[in-house]
């Protein structure tokens, strides 16, 4: 605040200065134009005082009209330029003749008058009119002399002030010049002087020395702005270091990520590039930053990646694969990712890039697909020497069934070799299949229904139909369910329907509520059923039992005479 008061205290002493200057000037020509016009009235009174004495001369001499008239105007004027002087008149100068002095100017000119025509050879009347001569000319010389006096007193005076005027010419002018010396000094040394170190001080920050701008600083409004400008400049210090150090620590992180990363902004050029970015393109720190992107891809690559640089300035993310040659000629894979920057305002201020490479891991899975074609060429090649191996299982039995002379081990052989059929199916469906881990299961169920069928016999008395849902099973699963269905299927084939008697057996395996319900229907004769068990237990139900369990579930029957039997089994999954 001193330098504020400092000014203050200037700017009123210049004010009282200014006025005090300007009332002694006004005065001065006030007083000056006073005395003017007391030297006019002096002046133009002793004149005409001095051309009354001619006219009363002139008069005495000729005793014209004429001169009687011109005598009485001179007269009139005289009276005017005294109440003039009288108006103007001033202290210090000598007071003007009484009035009564010039009032009796008149009255003497009036007595000579009434002597003139008085006859010459009296002496009494010639020395009275003398006398009244002398008395009027001696007035008249009264009254010039106290002018002229006066006008000489007021030229003095004149002269006193003409020469303080000029005195205040002077020393106005000097004064000011005193005053706005000791302005510029302390302007200059309480105001620029101090600035001039604040500046070199923010010079100095800004090509990164740290200069204390309050050392020698006044103590004044500056000096405390020097001070606030140290704390922050010290602050600011403080925050690059901490910026500095996170820079640092940030370059080091993006630069050990096993990854491109870069920044380009609105008009495409580089503001950050990693060191695997760098080294893929084989460009130093110096030559990316600021270049233009065509220039760091070449024109064949920025051609094929201008679309998603565009998609990235207009504010959308881009993922794509590239295969793009690196620095060293190599064929390189990579997969990048343009993320828009936003800023606050709404606009894209640019893009950061991240490419990964993925060269190995395209290599691994290509080695991991011929590998995978292999194993499946392999695998496919046990399928079928399993399935081979089963259908020559299965011409043995049933080779093995024709030799058999007792009917019941005829059957049972049959029914092993369809068991054996069932599983050989299922090895047939893998080969098959585009894929080793599933089998499809409408198609499975299909083809395992119609050898059913055909080995049954029935001559088209007997129709089966499937209702399977589109689902792909586990071959861990599809065996043991070919199983259980091979014995339902084949228990209503031969049981459920006399010779030549016409039905329908229905294969259903469909979602439910709780999972899924595998079911075996027919309209034949039924079967005698104890609760949930059918008897007699023959060895084909009990196999039935334990591949119901074997999925998860329990097996149940439902049957009735004449309305056929159901037997269901409900499963978690499948």
């Amino acid at each position: 605040m001193q330098l504020r008061r400092q000014f203050r205290a200037l700017i009123a002493f210049a004010v009282v200065l200014g006025l005090t200057m300007l009332t002694v000037l006004g005065w001065s020509l006030l007083r000056t134009r006073t005395l003017l016009a007391s030297h006019e009235a002096s002046t133009s009174m002793a004149l005409e005082v001095t051309g009354l004495l001619v006219l009363t001369q002139d008069y005495l001499l000729h005793a014209e009209p004429r001169a009687l008239a011109q005598w009485q105007a001179r007269m009139r004027r005289i009276e005017k330029a005294y109440a003039a002087a009288r108006e103007a008149d001033l202290p210090g100068v000598t007071r003007l003749a009484a009035v009564e002095q010039v009032q009796v100017l008149p009255e003497l000119f009036e007595q000579l008058r009434s002597l003139a025509d008085a006859p010459s050879d009296s002496p009494l009347l010639a020395r009275r009119r003398e006398l009244a001569i002398d008395r009027l000319l001696g007035a008249a010389q009264s009254l010039a002399d106290n002018a002229y006096q006066r006008e000489q007193e007021i030229e003095a005076l004149q002269a006193d002030s003409e020469h303080r005027l000029m005195a205040l010419a002077v020393v106005v002018p000097a004064l000011l010049l005193v005053l706005l010396a000791v302005a510029v000094a302390l302007v200059m040394r309480r105001v620029l002087a101090p600035l001039a170190r604040l500046r070199a001080a923010i010079d100095a920050a800004a090509r990164g020395t740290r200069v204390a701008a309050s050392d020698g600083a006044p103590r004044n409004e500056i000096g405390e702005l020097a001070e606030h400008y140290d704390r922050l400049a010290d602050a600011l210090a403080e925050r690059t270091a901490a910026l500095d150090a996170s820079e640092a620590l940030l370059r080091r992180v993006i630069d050990n990520v096993p990854a491109l990363i870069g920044y380009w902004d609105r008009e495409q050029r580089n503001r950050l590039a990693n060191a695997d970015y760098r080294r893929w393109f084989g460009r130093s720190p110096e030559d990316m930053r600021g270049r233009h992107i065509a220039d760091v891809l070449g024109p064949e690559l920025y051609a094929q990646n201008k679309p998603y640089i565009e998609g990235a300035l207009a504010g959308e993310r881009q993922e794509f694969d590239r295969s793009i040659p690196g620095a060293d000629g190599v064929l390189r894979h990579s997969h990048a990712s343009y993320v828009p920057h936003v800023g606050a305002d709404g606009r894209v201020d640019g893009f950061v890039v991240l490419v990964t490479d993925v060269s190995e891991h395209v290599r691994s899975r290509q080695a991991l697909a011929r590998a995978l074609d292999e194993k499946e060429t392999l695998l496919k090649e046990v399928y079928h020497r399993v399935k081979n191996n089963l259908q020559v299982v299965q011409s043995l039995l049933s080779l093995q069934s024709r030799s058999v002379a007792d009917a019941s081990a005829r059957d049972a052989l049959a029914e092993m070799a369809q068991r054996v059929r069932a599983m050989a199916l299922v090895h047939e469906q893998l080969y098959q299949a585009p894929t080793l881990s599933s089998v499809p299961l409408p198609k499975y169920v299909q083809a395992l229904v119609g050898q059913l069928a055909a080995a049954a016999r029935r001559d088209g008395t007997v129709q089966v139909n499937t209702n399977v849902a589109e689902v792909d099973v586990r071959p861990d699963t599809a065996i043991p369910l070919g199983l259980l269905l091979t014995e339902l299927v084949g228990n209503s084939l031969k049981h459920a329907f006399a010779a030549g008697m016409p039905g329908h057996v229905t294969v259903s395996v469909q979602p439910a509520a709780d999972g899924v319900r595998i079911a075996v229907a027919d309209d034949g004769r039924g079967l005698p059923i104890d609760g949930t068990a059918v008897h007699p237990p023959t060895l084909g139900r009990q196999l039935a039992a334990s591949l119901a369990r074997q999925l998860g579930g329990e097996l149940r029957y439902q049957s009735s005479p004449g309305a056929g039997t159901t037997a269901s089994v409900q499963v978690a999954q499948l």
